[in-house]
């Protein structure tokens, strides 16, 4: 019944596009095509001639045709051997067609020659010629022969060539009475009837696999596009959430800071003002509270910034882009004293005790500056967060023969279980949801590790007491030259240590200049406001811009 419907065309079945045959195999196949295409074909051809020049010359015609197609075949066939031709969909329709036109006229040229030797040359019903019998012999091959070959050629094309090298083979065979040739034929049916229903049954098989495939694949993405949603609507919410603590300190700050200067605005546009020693108190006072102000919406932009900067490192993690570190000196004491100093300002509680610097360790090394302050201020949050009224502890130290440096964060939190921590670093992974953060602290931190070439990871307590031990290598690149230069201004280290003034080229400048000579500075960004502030508070240094 399918090959019936296959046949007339009631039933539609997708080409194999797959064969075991590469460019140079088929191009064998065709050279031995064209030696058999003359030594089946060049007698008969001679036969033809004396009797008729016109037949003769179609003939030649219709052999040409063919060769000229199989060789476009082997023309287009990819030469890795795929049967996907080069240009597209509309190259593999114009493929398709040349080979079904193939099949179908060497059935065509065979089933003439056999009907020529049968019906023309032996009128007396004598019985089959050699040539008759090699003609109906190359006639039942070719169908089989096409399918083994060029597997993608479409089926119905094979089985209107089968059809008709059957229906020939079967009106000579009784047109000769020849019932040796007719069990071959009968043999050949059934043969060929089963291979093709078992070919059109695993056709079928295959095409529901790839239908169930293909709705597998569909389910999957789909679950794939629900979980990314669910995981950015998480992730918004904590990023939010992250985000409005210290927005809300930073903008009680800036209402701090306007209450005082317009309170100090009215007093010092009044007319009967005058400085006595109350003013004086009352002025360092306020200065004392804007210093206070200013610290705090420094930290509070950190914690932002930080924020921030984790769901872009994951964004980029998961569309296959690499993290690219930005290198420039940096001092560690004062990174160590400023996250210090944010963390204890955040939770007052804790008790965070920094060690000293590691023997033999620079003052100041070369790095991505905004990664470590990121880095550091990860480990110390959530060592305070799981540490309420404990203790935290901050060493730094060389590693691997002075190859890297190494920081460690010690708590005496809730610890964590040997699951806990192998999955801690993926993504929207923590200890306690209710501790609240984005779940991108510890991922954010691995990657940029990654990208320094650096190490990371976590461990128990080395004391045997409650509590983890995270920790992250760098690799080690002391800056000899700036270190000595600061260390000239010892002086004005430790008044900028606190504050974080200090960049890869030492203090940053005074407004008249006295601590170092000003520069000409060019100014260059894509967000006019970022240019404004910038060349403000490089005027105000003394620079020029």
């Amino acid at each position: 019944v399918d090959m019936i419907g296959l046949l007339f065309g009631a039933e539609k079945y997708p080409t194999m596009l797959v064969t075991n045959f590469c460019s140079k195999t088929m191009l064998t196949y065709f050279l031995l095509y064209c030696v058999f295409e003359y030594s089946a074909f060049r007698e008969f051809g001679e036969h033809l001639a004396l009797s008729s020049a016109l037949a003769s010359t179609l003939f030649s015609m219709l052999r040409v045709v063919i060769i000229g197609l199989l060789g476009l075949i082997w023309w287009y066939k990819n030469e890795d051997g795929r049967e996907t031709p080069k240009s597209g969909n509309s190259l593999q329709s114009l493929i398709l067609h040349l080979q079904s036109a193939a099949i179908l006229l060497t059935t065509f040229a065979l089933s003439t020659q056999a009907a020529y030797y049968v019906f023309a040359l032996n009128p007396l019903r004598m019985g089959l010629s050699s040539h008759a019998l090699s003609s109906l012999a190359g006639l039942r091959q070719v169908a089989s022969l096409t399918f083994f070959v060029m597997r993608d050629t479409p089926f119905q094309a094979i089985i209107y060539a089968w059809g008709m090298g059957v229906l020939v083979n079967l009106g000579c065979c009784l047109y000769t009475n020849d019932n040796d040739q007719m069990a071959i034929l009968l043999l050949y049916v059934v043969g060929s009837f089963l291979i093709f229903s078992d070919v059109l049954k695993q056709n079928q098989t295959m095409c529901g696999m790839i239908a169930k495939l293909q709705n597998t694949l569909k389910e999957n993405e789909e679950l794939a596009v629900e979980a990314q949603a669910l995981e950015l609507r998480a992730m918004i919410g904590n990023v939010a959430h992250d985000l409005k603590t210290p927005l809300t300190s930073f903008l009680s700050g800036i209402e701090c800071m306007h209450d005082l200067l317009t309170e100090w605005s009215i007093l010092l546009t009044n007319p009967a003002f005058t400085w006595t020693e109350e003013c004086v108190v009352r002025c360092r006072a306020a200065n004392k509270e804007l210093l206070a102000c200013l610290q705090n919406m420094n930290g509070a932009n950190s914690f932002m910034t930080m924020s921030i900067n984790r769901c872009l490192d994951y964004t980029k993690s998961s569309q296959g882009f690499k993290l690219v570190p930005t290198y420039e000196t940096v001092m560690l004491e004062a990174k160590l004293t400023l996250t210090t100093q944010m963390i204890r300002n955040a939770h007052p509680g804790v008790d965070i005790t920094v060690s000293k610097l590691g023997e033999g360790i620079c003052s100041h090394v070369i790095t991505d500056r905004q990664w470590l302050l990121e880095n550091l201020l990860c480990l110390l949050s959530n060592a305070a967060k799981y540490s309420h009224k404990g203790h935290v502890d901050i060493a730094v130290a060389l590693e691997k023969e002075g190859q890297f440096v190494r920081f460690e964060v010690q708590d005496t939190g809730i610890g964590l279980s040997d699951e806990a921590m192998q999955s801690l670093f993926n993504p929207f992974k923590q200890a306690q949801r209710l501790a609240g953060g984005t779940g991108l602290g510890l991922f954010s931190l691995a990657k940029r590790m990654e990208a320094l070439h650096g190490e990371y990871g976590v461990a128990r307590r080395p004391d045997g007491e409650q509590g983890s031990l995270f920790w992250f290598s760098i690799p080690y690149r002391p800056d000899e030259l700036t270190a000595r230069s600061v260390e000239q201004r010892g002086n004005f280290v430790r008044r900028c240590a606190s504050t974080d003034v200090l960049d890869a080229h030492g203090p940053s400048r005074e407004r008249d200049g006295k601590n170092g000579p000003a520069f000409h500075v060019l100014v260059v960004d894509d967000a006019a406001l970022i240019v404004k502030m910038t060349t403000m508070l490089l005027q105000r240094k003394g620079h020029t811009v």
